[in-house]
């Protein structure tokens, strides 16, 4: 009995590798579709609402320097 098992364990252990192949071989490529497809999404963001990016300015601030929020009075 323990000679049957040892003889069916590697074959079964080579299936279950190469079932978690198959698998994590589509998981890669619907990984990969949700990335193009989240890149395709940017660039129509982008070009549809070019004020939301400012790619002159790299450190997020407004043109003039200030932080964008009103001022407000101390009282």
């Amino acid at each position: 009995m323990t000679a049957l098992l040892a003889s069916a364990l590697p074959k079964t252990i080579e299936e279950v590798g190469a079932i978690a192949g198959i698998v994590s071989f589509v998981v890669m490529l619907a990984l990969f579709g949700l990335y193009i497809y989240r890149a395709m999404e940017l660039r129509k963001l982008r070009r549809s609402m070019p004020f939301l990016v400012d790619p002159g300015n790299a450190n997020g601030q407004p043109p003039d320097g200030r932080s964008g929020r009103p001022d407000r009075a101390a009282g």
